[in-house]
């Protein structure tokens, strides 16, 4: 797989009267080797919680979007996989989205999910997925994964539930259209 990423991107957001903008920077390591079975199992059946049906996992990519001051972390990882009816299919999966405390609300994460959808529709992407985690914060998991929920659906993804799932049993996935 062979990623068409740019090495910036730029967000906007309002801070008291007046815009403020920001660049985000993209880091795309070098792919990982799965080929130890025990790993490619645990990745086919995340997939079939998704209900995406993979035989085999062919190229796996980690993706970090950096502007250290606005975004704590966003790590994303990218597969090319084999679906059982021999069909190459690419997915992307968010690993991990937190916003700085002091940025939260400003439409910065919403900004963040269109960069991954343009990445995403860029490259031929079936699909964006991932599991709703909690953070440190003290607030009860209940509140926490409502706000997520709301955030993600709000920006087009689907809610899905599952009790297979490690953290919540919130699942994400936003499909996209083969043309």
């Amino acid at each position: 797989m062979n990623l068409k990423i740019k090495k910036e991107y730029s967000i906007t957001f309002r801070k008291f009267l007046f815009n403020k903008r920001f660049s985000i920077k993209t880091l795309l390591l070098e792919p990982y080797n799965v080929s130890d079975n025990e790993s490619k199992e645990e990745l086919i059946r995340k997939f079939e919680m998704f209900g995406l049906k993979v035989y085999d996992i062919i190229d796996y990519h980690s993706l970090m979007l950096e502007a250290p001051s606005y975004i704590d972390v966003c790590d994303v990882e990218t597969y090319e996989v084999l679906q059982n009816n021999n069909q190459k299919t690419n997915i992307m999966e968010i690993i991990d989205l937190t916003i700085n405390k002091k940025y939260r609300g400003k439409g910065i994460g919403s900004q963040i999910l269109s960069i991954l959808k343009e990445i995403a529709l860029d490259n031929g992407f079936d699909c964006i997925i991932g599991e709703l985690k909690g953070d440190k914060i003290n607030k009860p998991l209940e509140t926490r994964l409502k706000d997520r929920k709301e955030f993600f659906t709000k920006n087009g993804f689907s809610i899905l539930y599952n009790k297979e799932s490690k953290f919540s049993g919130c699942l994400i996935k936003k499909s996209f259209l083969k043309k």
